[in-house]
């Protein structure tokens, strides 16, 4: 169930383009983190073709981008910035 909650909200976000750290513009949504939420499954919702290996890396991206100190801990209603896949 919150499976299909997170894949429901992904397709819903919108999508912008923000320049990254070469000025390359690049598509980016906001997510707002729901109960139950962590980045781990935000990411497999979003592609689940991934392996641990991969989700681990862009678990780290996230917490970077986001600037989280501790990717483990977000919380409701907080705002995240997802880069995507062109």
């Amino acid at each position: 169930q919150i499976r299909d909650v997170l894949e429901e909200a992904i397709k819903e976000a919108k999508e912008v383009k923000v320049p990254n750290i070469e000025g390359i513009m690049i598509p980016v949504m906001d997510y707002k983190v729901v109960k139950g939420d962590c980045l781990w499954n935000i990411i497999k919702a979003a592609d689940n073709t991934l392996s641990d290996k991969e989700i681990l890396s862009i678990v780290k991206d996230l917490a970077l981008i986001n600037r989280l100190d501790n990717p483990d801990l977000i919380y409701i209603d907080q705002n995240l910035i997802l880069p995507l896949d062109n």
